[in-house]
């Protein structure tokens, strides 16, 4: 009977350092599975296709074949078509393609029987994405490894420089800053999910209106404190908010803010730093949560709404989908709430333009509260009844 160890963890923990050392005290094979995500993302770049494309990709998985072998000095060899791209899979190209291919659920399933295979037949220590959850959930031996944000930015650093890379190391910390925070939203609804079902008892309609890829703001009623977790909760990607300078004065409390997607901005102030985060966050493809009333309601009615919303839409030219949260007892703390997503809104549908004007705005703006007015009667009337 074979041996399974999974070595799981985040990147720059010093996993593939630890875990080859192992394998050679412990004479077990080591399976660099980060190696066939390169592979997969080296094929991707010669045959022109775009690694974050999901269609393409899944249409370049049925025209190749990937392989793991081992030579005779019991280390591994990566196979593309016959080919042996061991070393070609290690440029500064393959990893960027690697890190967006490894992203796609059909190429995680594709690679998923090959790295289990590797495990029935031979004793391994695998290290990288999932291992011990998904990959080798039955191994014998898991192990999950960290280390602080700077010893895991300075491995990462390092290995940048050394592969030809012009870069600093205060960006690689912020990247790995970023990378620990993904981690906490991922596990914070985890955790918050049961918790928030069994005290809102909420119920989500239109979901998966939310395009799954690329940036798009989500223009949200306001109803309460819990409302950025509520909405979090409902969405498969990843929320970004903007919250009150105030909030993060206490450091711990700022720190899970932070985790949960939040970045601040001073309110009643030209905050053009919060603005441009909020902009960079669409622009690198992500999900922007605006709170179209510009603040909380006091009374459950619906407020007037702002035109901050429609002024990113229309500056960035990205789609907008109208968001209406409803409780059934606006002044009990726990009622049961529905989270209504609307449908796309596009640029071209608000009729907003890169050069219009303050009218596209607030035409704009009063188009996407109709659509939350829409909800909030339909979903006022099933509250009512239920």
């Amino acid at each position: 009977m074979s041996i399974a160890v999974a070595l799981d963890g985040p990147a720059g923990a010093g996993k593939s350092s630890i875990a080859k050392r192992a394998a050679k005290a412990l004479d077990f094979i080591y399976v660099d599975t980060g190696a066939l995500y390169r592979t997969i993302g080296l094929a991707a770049t010669r045959r022109g296709v775009e690694p974050a494309a999901s269609p393409e990709v899944d249409a370049l998985l049925g025209q190749i074949a990937v392989d793991l072998t081992f030579n005779e000095k019991g280390e591994q060899v990566v196979l593309l078509d016959g080919e042996d791209v061991s070393g070609l899979i290690r440029t500064p190209e393959a990893s960027m393609a690697a890190s967006k291919i490894s992203a796609i659920p059909s190429v995680r399933a594709y690679l998923l029987d090959l790295q289990r295979d590797m495990a029935k037949t031979h004793n391994v220590i695998m290290d990288g994405r999932d291992i011990g959850t998904v990959v080798l959930p039955d191994a014998q031996v898991k192990i999950f490894l960290t280390a602080a944000p700077e010893a895991r930015a300075g491995r990462r650093y390092k290995e940048l420089i050394e592969k030809g890379m012009d870069v600093r190391f205060e960006d690689v910390l912020q990247d790995v800053f970023m990378a620990q925070n993904k981690l906490l939203y991922t596990f914070g609804k985890t955790i918050l999910f049961p918790a928030y079902k069994l005290l809102y008892r909420f119920k989500v309609k239109n979901k998966g209106a939310v395009p799954p890829e690329g940036g798009v703001i989500l223009a949200s009623n306001h109803m309460s404190f819990a409302d950025p977790v509520l909405l979090g909760l409902s969405e498969k990607r990843r929320l970004y908010f903007m919250a009150k300078q105030e909030l993060f004065r206490n450091k711990f409390a700022g720190a899970v803010i932070r985790a949960l997607g939040a970045f601040p901005v001073e309110r009643g102030a030209g905050d053009g730093r919060a603005i441009k985060n909020g902009e960079d966050i669409l622009r690198e493809g992500n999900v922007m949560t605006i709170f179209i009333e510009g603040t909380r309601t006091k009374t459950g009615e619906l407020l007037r709404p702002r035109s901050g919303c429609a002024l990113l839409a229309q500056q960035m030219q990205l789609p907008v989908v109208p968001c209406c949260i409803t409780k059934k007892n606006f002044f009990h703390k726990f009622s049961k709430t529905i989270i209504h997503f609307g449908d796309v809104l596009t640029p071209e549908q608000l009729g907003l333009t890169p050069d219009g004007g303050r009218r596209e705005l607030k035409n704009a703006t009063g188009m996407i509260m109709d659509e939350i007015k829409k909800m909030r009667e339909e979903d006022e009337r099933e509250l009512k009844n239920s």
